[in-house]
């Protein structure tokens, strides 16, 4: 039986056959693109698999192969040709394929800049070119450049090719339908050469390449500061606020006009064109007057300032970036780049101001930005996961007149990430039900096109964002761009044609305002803060105290929003916001814990915000709501008054460049029986999909109150076999802190009697010390001679007990005790049988007086899978940063009671013994390996008895057959 590949091989054939018999024809001036795609290329990627005529995909919403019909304007071609997609995302592009006709070398520099464009927009490695004579690879990751566009050719086949099994296999394994929608593209892309020297050191990133949303905001801040200089130079008394603004504001119009080009909704092409008729400021005025009678907004809203006739700028200063941004110059095309990527740019764009001296202006990173480390923009498919979980719930299975009521708020909403998602959302809801309902369409103002289906008008479309979307952010700025987005994604569908039709229907502007919508304010203090308090005007603004009830009133009025959604802020608010800090301590927030952090104010905030029994609330924030000890209270708090049917811990990092470790979604809602509503907990190793589960746990809030501390989760392993806590059989000690006494200092060699070998926390791996040669000159015999002024503590401390903390007892630091490192995220212990001394960031383990287990046993126990999973599940860390095993959970963890003379405990700690022995001898042998074959052997060595101690402690504990898969795949 023929493979797939053969089937689709002998398809081929014929193709190149015919193109050789009559080549001459074929590679003659008159044989033009569109017959050859029609003769040659369509029939090829059908051939691949691809649903070229969409012959079965008649849905036009969910065909993988969208085909341009020859969309040009004027000498450029704004559109590939071929976009491949795979069912069921359609958002986002595979590969592009560029057609040409085969009369000359397709491999031209602007054929070639033409197809990089296309790919580096849509954020896909590789593209197609072909003219089907030739079928050629190109490379899509760097940023388009004309001079360097052809050095991104990666392979190069001819139609002769086609007939040799080995070469077209080439093309079958990348772009065949199955191959791609198996990630042959993705996994080609990362074998690629990778881009080194200068490149890597400019923040050029994976791969060497740098990515569209990250050359685009290098290009705005280098736009933004130039205008900045430009403004400040002609009107010297401008302050930073207003050049922040203006600057902004400026780039806001030029980038919004850019993408009315590229999407082909303004045809004449102004940006290029500024300075033909006057000076290129005059003409960028006047086209924003123009702009704005036809499009309304608060992009080209008339400025008190920069649309004011003589307002000076440096002319040339402002042509540079008009001429850069430029369609014929620019590598950026708007019709490509995602509107969530924008979103992206312009969420970091935000987090830097202007700021000014009498004479001069810079820009820089705002201060709560320095502070936090960075902005973090939340991914894509994180905003979709959670508005499907919450507007999507909602609406699921409902009309668009019983959305129409519906009111979806983000009250942190920065650029618009979660604002794009729900109305990303909402449209593609009622365009789907007015396809499923087409009798219904065209009474409610849907357009059918030529691709056979209804589409939402732009009116529809309007009311939509009208009526549905709502935001608020503290930052004016964010509030303009939130704006800009909404309306970037309102016309997204639209074209020249569908725009002035709409116009000389209703005779109203293209865009609604939004000033009711999203608005600038604080959805944390409200305006009651002023009441009997005299604030400095610059104090009262920062503040911004804003009234839901007077900015929303009918819907507040109606009992609140339908769903809130957002990645609130994460920051701790402290001394240094005294103002802040008495308002949100002073009663008016109930879930704060020991430290005010602001996005569990925004939590509350939002739960209180939502309609009764029917809100719901969906939130990005840290995971330690979900596990910190100090949350216990508010935990309790969501249980007892809220339904919480989802809560997803995802255990790699979201935002990779953020100090902030895992992540939960967080998901509630409003309910009448909060106590008998059941929480969905998911734990999540992937990031990408969210849907990748490593497990499920599933309980009751009224059961999860049960417990003093009330965590989401709950356990899953609770040992059935009788166990004591390790704590009762075992101390753990702390180790030695040479920086809190100032005598005490480490060196790198042995320099007198009193220095001694300490061990750091990183030379401690599992079963294995690797002394890293660090020495420190401990002197007990200090302890009498230390004043308490000698010795950093922490607060509280008596003068003695700081002493005894920073000069622990000797005896602590004999030989033969367990080591356990502490800045780990999981168990790591090894044996020490020399007798190191050990610093701050390690545990010593030494057992307790009638212990009678080996301390080899208790090893074995430490590095197991089981132990690691039940610490797992003990783990409050109450750091964000590093993570760390703690010793009070360390004191918790359940040990099997054991008594040696009973001759089958005594078996049981005898087998870990010697286990544990060989592990020990196998761990030496594998550090000492040099060899791959040696490394090989004693890595599979350790590997076997890792299986033996951890079948062992499956049976000390009596786990079940499914209480070992969760262990197992908690730890792969």
């Amino acid at each position: 039986m023929p493979s797939k590949f053969d089937e689709i091989f002998a398809q081929v054939q014929p193709l190149a056959a015919d193109f050789d018999a009559n080549k001459a024809h074929y590679l003659s001036p008159a044989y033009q693109e569109t017959e050859v795609r029609a003769d040659f290329i369509n029939k090829l990627f059908i051939a691949l698999g691809w649903d070229v005529n969409h012959d079965w995909q008649k849905n036009p919403f969910a065909q993988e192969v969208k085909v341009e019909r020859g969309v040009h304007a004027g000498a450029s071609q704004r559109r590939a040709d071929y976009a491949f997609y795979i069912t069921p995302n359609f958002r986002d592009v595979r590969f592009f394929a560029e057609a040409k006709k085969p009369f000359g070398d397709i491999a031209t520099a602007d054929n070639y800049f033409q197809v990089i464009r296309y790919g580096w927009n849509a954020q896909t490695p590789v593209a197609v070119l072909t003219d089907f004579e030739q079928f050629q690879i190109v490379d899509c990751r760097y940023k388009p450049d004309i001079d360097t566009a052809l050095s991104h050719q990666i392979r190069k086949y001819h139609f002769t090719e086609y007939a040799d099994k080995e070469k077209f296999a080439e093309i079958f394994h990348l772009f065949s339908r199955d191959a791609v929608a198996d990630g042959s593209l993705e996994r080609f892309a990362e074998s690629l050469p990778k881009k080194r020297g200068k490149a890597v050191q400019r923040g050029l990133f994976k791969g060497g390449y740098q990515s569209i949303d990250d050359a685009f905001l290098e290009e705005l801040d280098e736009h933004r500061d130039t205008l900045a200089r430009a403004f400040k130079n002609r009107n010297p008394k401008l302050d930073g606020e207003t050049l922040t603004e203006i600057t902004q504001r400026t780039l806001d119009r030029l980038v919004f006009l850019r993408f009315l080009e590229d999407k082909l909704i303004e045809t004449k092409e102004r940006v290029a064109n500024f300075g033909d008729k006057g000076t290129a400021w005059q003409d960028f005025v006047a086209a924003s007057r123009r702009l704005d009678n036809i499009y309304n907004g608060i992009v080209f809203k008339k400025h008190d300032l920069l649309d004011k006739p003589g307002f000076k700028v440096d002319d040339d200063a402002f042509a540079g970036i008009c001429e850069k941004l430029a369609h014929v110059n620019t590598a950026y095309d708007f019709d490509k780049i995602p509107i969530h990527i924008l979103g992206s740019i312009y969420e970091r764009f935000l987090g830097k101001v202007i700021v000014t001296t009498d004479k001069r202006a810079h820009v820089e990173e705002k201060p709560e930005v320095r502070k936090a480390g960075g902005v973090y923009y939340t991914p894509d498919y994180i905003v979709r996961y959670i508005v499907d979980n919450t507007v999507g719930k909602l609406i699921e299975g409902k009309m668009p007149a019983q959305i129409a009521d519906m009111r979806f708020a983000d009250i942190a909403c920065g650029s618009g990430s979660f604002l794009l998602g729900v109305f990303d959302l909402l449209l593609r809801h009622q365009r789907d039900w007015f396809n499923a309902n087409p009798d219904k369409a065209k009474k409610a103002g849907c357009v059918l096109r030529d691709d056979g289906a209804w589409h939402l008008s732009l009116k529809q479309r309007r009311e939509i964002l009208l009526h549905n979307i709502y935001g608020v952010d503290i930052d004016h700025q964010a509030v303009e761009v939130a704006q800009l987005s909404l309306y970037l994604k309102l016309l997204e569908e639209e074209t020249t044609g569908t725009a002035r039709e709409y116009q000389m229907e209703f005779h109203e502007t293209l865009l609604p305002s939004l000033n009711k919508n999203i608005v600038c304010g604080n959805s944390l203090i409200g305006t009651d803060i002023l009441s009997g308090e005299l604030f400095e005007p610059v104090e009262e603004r920062k503040l911004n105290a804003m009234d839901f009830e007077d900015r929303f009133p009918e819907i507040m009025k109606r009992g609140g929003f339908g769903a809130i959604v957002g990645n609130p802020p994460y920051a701790l608010v402290g001394a240094d916001q005294p103002i802040q800090q008495d308002y949100f301590t002073s009663g008016r927030f109930k879930l704060t814990a020991y430290k005010i952090n602001l996005y569990l104010l925004f939590l509350e905030r939002a739960l209180g915000l939502i309609k009764k029994d029917t809100g719901r609330v969906g939130y990005i924030i840290p995971k330690s709501l979900a596990f910190n000890t100090y949350f216990a209270s508010a935990r309790a708090q969501i249980l007892k008054n809220y339904s919480v049917p989802l809560l997803v811990e995802i255990r790699e990092k979201v935002f990779a460049d953020a100090e902030v470790g895992d992540s939960l979604l967080f998901f509630a809602q409003s309910t009448r029986s909060p106590l008998e509503s059941q929480l969905c907990y998911r734990v999540v190793k992937n990031v990408s999909p969210v849907e990748m589960l490593v497990e499920e746990f599933k309980q009751k809030n009224s059961e999860l109150l049960c417990t003093e501390e009330a965590y989401f989760r709950p356990r899953e392993l609770v040992p059935r076999v009788k166990t004591v806590a390790l704590g009762s059989r075992w101390h753990v000690n702390n180790g030695l802190n040479p920086g809190n006494v100032r005598h005490i200092l480490f060196a790198e060699s042995k320099k007198s009697p009193k220095h001694q070998k300490l061990l750091l926390g990183r030379d401690l791996q599992r079963y294995r010390l690797a002394w890293s040669g660090t020495w420190v000159n401990y002197d007990h015999s200090l302890k009498s001679k230390l004043k308490p002024s000698d010795v950093k503590s922490k607060p509280g401390m008596t003068a003695q007990t700081k002493v005894d903390f920073a000069l622990r007892s000797p005896e602590i630091y004999a030989p033969g005790k367990i080591m356990v490192r502490k800045t780990a995220d999981h168990l790591v212990a090894c044996f020490d049988e020399q007798g190191f001394f050990f610093d701050s960031l390690s545990y010593g383990i030494q057992p307790l007086q009638g212990t009678q287990e080996s301390p080899l046993y208790l090893l074995g126990l430490l590095n197991s899978k089981y132990l690691n999973r039940v610490h797992d599940e003990l783990s409050q860390n109450k750091e964000k940063v590093f993570a760390k095993v703690l010793a009070e959970n360390l004191v918790k963890l359940p040990l099997p009671i054991l008594d040696l003379s009973k001759s089958d405990d005594r078996k049981h700690n005898d087998r870990m013994v010697v286990l544990v022995e060989q592990m020990l001898a196998a761990q030496k042998q594998l550090a000492g390996a040099q060899s791959d074959a040696d490394k090989d052997f004693y890595g599979n060595k350790c590997a076997g008895l890792d299986r033996q101690i951890d079948a062992l402690v499956y049976e000390l504990y009596a786990l079940t057959e499914d209480e070992i898969r969760i262990v197992e795949s908690t730890n792969k």
